[in-house]
């Protein structure tokens, strides 16, 4: 399944000029979101989730866990590659809290 379609079909936040979604690495996606946008990382994080877990439950018979990590540009005065370590790093944090 090619997740950011499927995702923009589902749910319309992918769908907004402020939000760019992008693969990152073999199973990691990042979303790149102006600070202009309204709606938090937090929230957009959780349609996401949502609506793949509709979708596996009623496709597969069963949940898919999600696990997302996000960061701040603040006012600019971190790198792109400081951005992108920070959410990697709350991504694997958020992994090992749902594996517990």
């Amino acid at each position: 399944m090619c997740i950011v379609p499927f995702i923009r079909k589902r749910t319309s936040i992918l769908c907004q000029s402020h939000i760019i979604p992008c693969r990152f690495g073999g199973d990691e996606f990042m979303l790149i979101v102006d600070s202009k946008s309204e709606v938090l990382p937090s929230e957009i994080v959780d349609m996401i989730g949502k609506a793949i877990d509709e979708k596996a439950i009623s496709t597969l018979g069963f949940p898919v866990r999600l696990t997302f990590g996000y960061a701040f540009s603040g006012s600019g005065e971190k790198s792109i590659h400081e951005i992108i370590s920070e959410a990697d790093k709350m991504l694997y944090m958020n992994k090992e809290k749902s594996r517990a």
